[in-house]
């Protein structure tokens, strides 16, 4: 914790740096996301820090064009580096965005005298895009970097409350990689900032040598020698031709090229090429005619019009004949090669005879589903879907034997589990959410002989199998592959010794035999181990293409040439995000199409649903991007509870502990079950659209701020204003991320207050944000007096503090005065600052002062003054103002300063700014003191207007204002008790009264 000489410090600095707080709120505007490299291991939330170091050297070559290029000069080196290390981090982002936002932190340059500095470390903040050189690029660098320097004594620890980013125990915000240079910056300045990466520099005669320092709970060392060779390779690139534009920038060195198209593509197996599914079928006929093929039902009994429910089994002899039958029956049909065959039926054996005969007549078959059912839950795959190929072929062309569930049994596990137990099931092949269900319900050896679980169609979670790796010799395989390369061109097995839990989820593992996989970056180049890139499938299994699209066909499928065997392999772009590790295994990443754009922000889907699964009593969840009725998009999370409810707001709060403010879902909708279509996979149409209502009870807006706050939530969110209340949550009734721009914006228009849309996701309903404009009126005081406490008019009035102390009482009242620009004072000992704080706001007179309560004395003797200097007053309103002490002190003044500061403690405490109570106290009683020695009044040349409390009305004895004017002296009748005048129920009536004197 700071001591308070030096949180005086930061405060003084703040409030005489006001230039350098712009710049800074303005560099940092918008959403702010830490650029890292991809961590080996996952992170904690109070992920502490244990740093181990590597060093690396810049080759001869290197360091000879870095110096050429830097005239010898530490301080271009420098953004050389800096340059260099952007380029880095936006390669390493990847994606498919061309444009990175990329933040890394520095410590100040070296100071000649050691002192507590007010800052220590700075962010360098600058965009990285793919089409711009590396000549551009160090030009922008070099001048974020020239002004981040001319900016750095604004203090950083003020500058992340007013951003909403309060450092996360030692953690620094804005950055995850810090980089400095040993002859302009000092380490010691930055050994108080937890980071994960720190790239060192220092310069001999002939060398520049680096070292790289890393959290070796987060970095495997091999990963951080991999980042410096890269780091390296980039330099190398971009300084032998510094007009290379960023997107020709490669990171793979010649091994890494080698290792990651050639050497884990190492796989291939004869097979008969000249064979085709059905031929290799019939050979297997052969070798096992009375080998049982298929045990299923008929659907309809051979010359009768009528089903046979039971099972029945089915020899490859028979399957054999009858699909031939089928398959002659076709060919007079007309059907030739490639001739499209229609076939509806339910699994059943006549299944399998119809894709045989069809395939023997040489043509192709379509699968058409007659049963689609909305409600179930268990699943096998329906030969719909691609999945069916997989399960299927590879059974029979082996000698395998298939066992045909019919429909009664896929929804109900016990039928289906006796099914297995009575026919030996030794394999079970399905989508990971029905592989979920049958580890829920594994016991009592109740799937029998089961020892293969094969998994495939989505993303398998280890809590699916954590069961059924429980049963002895049990082996579980996740598999990869897209419908466009014949399905499987991946697998893992995932029982290989637990290797799997070192990663951050199953891998897919390594590519078939006969097919190669390459991960590509956004222009097409192959990324190296650890970064993320789009997953191409090619090989021997690459279908021709899409039927009847050609324009889609040229878009997906894709030449790729070897550079080193200069062949030509036809690839498919599979959309599915992923990233190689270094054993050759394939972890998958999400799809590009679950990825959506959100205000430019491309999201990840799964990584919000895998954060959420990580709460708490959640049990299932799907995220899911929708649009409102104006075509703006946001996020909706769906869960599943484990217990049956859900604080959402406690939900939102602990996202934004993990997630950019971007990602956190503007919507929870709490669902019984995650609906899921019949291959398995989450149905997302079926998902419920948010439905946007008011589940609070209603509590009307009571003061003028939560009044205007009504009209921006109904501005904003197109909702009855009427039936918004104080208590409603702003995401609640239909906030999405566009919107809450909409609205940090309104609140920054209406009540000059600058609110980061991080407090909003923490705070969001009415009452929270009236709160945290109040509070911020008082924790702001020291950097900013007076307040503006609405928009920024031609016209100005000065309002001098009540008895409170705090400019803060006017706030319902500037809401009235909507022609002018309200600036409210806190209290200050010395009157001379009062006018040098007019005076920089407003050069030239006339001026409008005005006082209430404790505040007329103060606004008198700033009128003396201003006088004085020359200046021209134009009105002086004093609201229930009076000369005499005594009877200000006979009427309880303490009690009131007392009642008006407990009326904004609240705020504070929602602020979490109880310790600035104390402080609200001792300035009141530090305001009655000078108030009682505030005397010595000359007359003004200013007319005086006031304006009396109701029960004053019939008081006409002289309160001594009129001898203190040469000019008009005038009398008002006001609304409400004295200590009532600027509360809610009187304040509007009372401004008019302003508004018709200043008329």
């Amino acid at each position: 914790m700071l001591d308070r000489s030096f949180s005086d410090r930061l405060a003084l600095a703040a409030a005489q740096n006001i230039k350098e707080r712009d710049y800074w709120l303005s560099q940092l505007s918008g959403e702010l996301v830490k650029a890292t490299f991809p961590y080996d291991y996952k992170k904690e939330e109070h992920q502490r820090s244990v740093r181990e170091q590597v060093e690396f050297r810049f080759s001869e070559t290197l360091f000879e064009k870095i110096m050429k290029l830097s005239n010898g000069k530490d301080v271009k080196l420098h953004m050389i580096l800096v340059t260099g290390l952007f380029i880095l981090l936006h390669k390493y982002s990847n994606g498919d965005t061309s444009r990175s936002d990329i933040m890394v932190g520095s410590p100040i340059l070296t100071q000649e005298i050691d002192s507590e500095f007010i800052n220590r470390v700075l962010v360098f903040r600058n965009p990285v895009e793919d089409h711009v050189t590396f000549k551009e690029l160090l030009l922008q660098v070099r001048e974020t970097i020239i002004q981040t320097n001319e900016n750095q004594n604004y203090p950083m620890e003020i500058l992340l409350e007013q951003l909403g980013l309060p450092a996360a125990g030692r953690e620094f915000p804005l950055f995850d990689v810090v980089i400095l240079l040993e002859s302009l910056h000092d380490k010691r300045y930055i050994e108080d900032i937890q980071y994960n990466m720190l790239f060192s520099f220092s310069r001999t005669g002939d060398c520049v040598k680096g070292f790289l320092e890393y959290n070796s709970l987060l970095y495997h060392e091999r990963t951080v020698k991999r980042i410096t060779r890269h780091y390296m390779h980039v330099l190398d690139q971009v300084l032998a031709d510094v007009n290379r534009q960023i997107s020709r920038i490669d990171l793979l060195t010649e091994d890494e090229r080698q290792q990651v198209l050639f050497d884990f593509n190492d796989k291939e197996t004869e097979y008969p090429q000249d064979k085709t599914i059905h031929e290799l079928f019939e050979e297997q006929a052969e070798r096992t005619p009375d080998g049982v093929a298929l045990v299923g039902s008929w659907q309809l009994a051979v010359g009768k019009r009528e089903r046979i429910e039971e099972h029945i089994q089915f020899t490859y002899r028979e399957l054999n004949r009858k699909s031939n039958q089928l398959a002659h029956l076709l060919r007079e049909k007309g059907v030739r090669p490639d001739t499209i065959v229609g076939i509806m039926v339910e699994p059943c054996i006549e299944m399998f005879i119809g894709i045989l005969g069809i395939l023997k007549s040489g043509g192709v078959y379509l699968p058409i589903d007659p049963d689609y059912p909305q409600d179930t839950v268990i699943q096998l795959a329906s030969f719909a879907f691609d999945v069916f190929v997989e399960e299927v072929f590879p059974i029979l062309l082996r000698g395998g034997k298939i066992l045909i569930p019919h429909l009664s049994q896929l929804v109900d596990m016990n039928l289906l589990s006796c099914l297995i137990l009575k026919q030996a099931v030794s394999i079970i092949d399905c989508t990971p959410l029905l592989l979920n269900e049958f580890n829920k319900f594994n016991g009592d050896n109740r799937l029998g002989n089961v020892r293969l679980f094969i998994s495939g169609g989505d993303v398998l979670k280890r809590e699916y199998v954590d069961n059924l790796l429980k049963i002895e010799n049990a082996k579980v395989y996740n598999t990869y592959g897209p419908t466009e390369s014949t399905i499987c061109a991946a697998y893992y097995d995932y029982t290989q010794s637990g290797k799997a839990d070192s990663f951050f989820s199953i891998p897919i593992g390594t590519p078939v035999s006969n097919y190669r996989i390459y991960i590509l970056d956004r222009n097409g180049s192959p990324v190296p181990i650890g970064v993320t890139g789009e997953l191409c499938v090619s090989g021997a299994g690459i279908t021709r293409g899409y039927l009847n699209r050609p324009e889609l066909t040229a878009e997906k499928f894709i030449e790729y040439r070897s550079y080193k065997t200069y062949r030509t392999y036809r690839s498919y772009k599979t959309g599915d995000l992923a990233r190689w590790l270094e054993d050759g295994n394939i972890e998958f990443s999400g799809r590009i199409d679950h990825q959506v754009k959100i205000r430019g922000f491309r999201i990840e889907l799964g990584e919000i649903e895998n954060h959420l699964c990580g709460y708490e009593g959640v049990k299932e969840a799907v995220v899911t991007a929708r649009g409102d009725e104006t075509g703006d998009k946001y996020l909706c999370a769906y869960i599943v509870s484990g217990n049956g409810g859900m604080n959402f707001s406690k939900v939102r709060e602990y996202l934004l502990r993990h997630l950019p403010a971007y990602m956190v879902p503007a919507h929870f909708v709490l669902i019984d079950d995650i609906p899921l279509n019949r291959n398995g996979k989450v149905d997302r149409k079926r998902l419920p659209v948010p439905e946007v209502i008011s589940a609070k009870e209603y509590v009307p807006p009571r003061t003028a701020i939560e009044k205007q706050l009504t009209n921006i939530y109904s501005e904003i969110l197109q909702f009855e204003k009427e039936k918004i209340g104080v208590n409603d949550d702003f995401f609640e009734l239909g906030g999405n991320s566009l919107r809450l721009i909409k609205l940090t914006t309104r609140i920054h228009e209406v009540f000059n207050t600058r609110m980061p849309m991080t407090q909003i996701f923490r705070n969001s309903t009415i009452k929270q944000i009236s709160n945290h404009i109040l509070g911020s009126k008082i924790t702001g005081d020291e950097e900013e007096n007076p307040v503006l406490l609405n928009k920024k008019k031609e016209k100005s009035i000065f309002c001098f503090p009540p008895a409170i102390g705090y400019g803060l009482a006017y706030m319902e009242f500037a809401a009235f005065l909507e022609d002018y620009s309200v600036y409210a004072f806190n209290f200050i000992e010395e009157m001379e600052k009062y006018i040098d704080a007019i005076l920089r706001i407003q050069p030239e007179g006339p001026f409008v002062l005005l006082g209430y309560s404790a505040g007329g004395k103060l606004c008198l003797k700033a009128a003396n003054l201003l006088e004085k200097k020359g200046y021209n007053v134009s009105h002086l309103i004093l609201v229930e103002c009076y000369l005499d002490v005594d009877r200000v002190k006979s009427e309880g003044f303490e009690d009131r300063a007392r009642k008006y500061f407990n009326d904004f403690r609240n705020a504070l405490i929602e602020l979490k700014g109880e310790f600035m109570t104390e402080k609200a106290l001792r300035r009141v009683k530090n305001y009655q003191t000078f108030f009682a020695r505030l005397d010595d009044f000359e007359p003004v040349d200013a007319p005086i207007h006031f304006i009396k409390a109701e029960d004053k009305a019939e008081m006409s004895e002289p309160l001594g204002w009129e001898r203190l004017t040469t000019k008009e002296y005038r009398v008002y009748n006001g609304f409400g008790k004295h200590e009532d005048m600027l509360s809610p129920a009187y304040v509007e009536r009372n401004a008019e009264v302003i508004r018709k004197i200043l008329d």
